[in-house]
């Protein structure tokens, strides 16, 4: 159905819209949204796509339960024990630019709670993501790709159960 649109800003709006009542309706009735402040998810999801590949929203990917080809969308949810709820989702364009998509989806998780930490994977260790985290001022938790430096600071610290590099160059 995304054919049907005509701006990319339209699916967005329909989808800002329904996740607003959602949550909404969820911080009424959950106590667990109403804490001071609350963790968050930013993750990537990828649904397989059997169609046309031209399709607007279609992006090429790893071939994966029969298909290369999938619809994305970055996802923010909150963490409360374990559980996620997610409070906003953004289709993704294969023009868009990932650092741009996780900045616009931090300001909307920041107007609906207070962030205390933002978990996210490695595919969004990238030096400018890291710069919009620290923008934003949110303290992150995320792996590390295990890249030449990474791994010679593996090796100095065998043994030890656990170091804190302190001014580790990115």
């Amino acid at each position: 159905h995304f054919r049907k649109f005509r701006y990319t800003e339209q699916i967005r709006n329909i989808f800002e819209n329904v996740f607003d009542i959602i949550f909404n309706f969820a911080k009424q009735n959950y106590k667990e949204l109403r804490k001071r402040q609350l963790d968050i998810a930013i993750d990537i999801h990828k649904i397989p796509y059997y169609g046309n590949k031209n399709d607007y929203f279609v992006i090429e990917g790893k071939q994966e339960r029969g298909t290369n080809h999938f619809f994305k969308f970055i996802t923010c949810s909150i963490v409360v024990a374990g559980r996620r709820f997610t409070i906003d989702a953004i289709p993704m364009h294969k023009l868009d630019n990932l650092e741009e998509l996780v900045e616009q989806i931090i300001k909307r998780a920041k107007s609906k709670v207070r962030i205390d930490k933002v978990y996210l994977d490695r595919e969004f260790d990238k030096p400018k993501i890291i710069n919009i985290l620290k923008k934003n001022r949110v303290r992150f938790v995320m792996p590390k790709v295990r890249s030449d430096t990474v791994k010679a600071w593996m090796r100095k610290s065998s043994g030890i159960k656990a170091r804190i590099i302190k001014d580790f160059e990115i």
